[in-house]
């Protein structure tokens, strides 16, 4: 899809859908309105997930794709691994609806 319309919009596209569907998550009146926020969400984050790669790849020389690829695999790393723990501390503070509320700016 980046290749048609642009790896920008589509990372743009897919911000702005994870942020609307982290609302939608955190304000879900009834479960099954949770697990269609949820499902929509997924495919706002497929979105950001795959555009980077492209991007990398594409806008550096060959010399620093791999540095700028680790960076990438770091964060993405560093994230999957404190996010539990985070978003755990901040459920036993606030509550299940604030661990979706984190994704808002």
């Amino acid at each position: 899809m980046g290749d048609i319309i642009g790896y920008k919009k589509v990372y743009i596209w897919g911000l702005a859908g994870f942020i609307l569907t982290s609302l939608f998550c955190a304000f879900s009146p009834t479960v099954y309105h949770l697990i269609l926020a949820r499902a929509l969400q997924g495919i706002a984050a497929g979105m950001m997930m795959s555009v980077p790669y492209a991007i990398i790849t594409g806008s550096l020389p060959p010399t620093e794709r791999g540095k700028a690829l680790g960076i990438n695999a770091i964060s993405i790393s560093a994230g999957l691994a404190i996010g539990p723990s985070l978003g755990g501390f901040v459920t036993s503070l606030w509550g299940w609806r604030s661990a979706f509320l984190i994704n808002v700016p």
